[in-house]
């Protein structure tokens, strides 16, 4: 499954990236949120917990939660 997901197409340039509160503020190293959410939707199931450790924007954990998921991030 992974190795499917790295071999596919991972390109989100065009994608509307500006959805829910993707573009409340720039971050240096913010992803396009598709990308977070392609690998939350293909590996985990709805209900699960991800957790993204470093949080950065808050994009993995916005993608999870938008996918059903719960989310764990530290607290800035």
């Amino acid at each position: 499954m992974l190795r499917d997901l790295l071999e596919g197409g991972l390109e989100f340039h065009g994608e509307d990236s500006r959805y829910s509160t993707h573009d409340l503020h720039a971050f240096a190293a913010k992803f396009p949120p598709q990308l977070p959410s392609l690998f939350i939707r293909n590996l985990t199931e709805p209900g699960e917990t991800v957790l993204d450790p470093m949080m950065g924007s808050g994009t993995a954990v916005v993608e999870a939660a938008l996918s059903g998921r719960r989310v764990i991030g530290p607290l800035h």
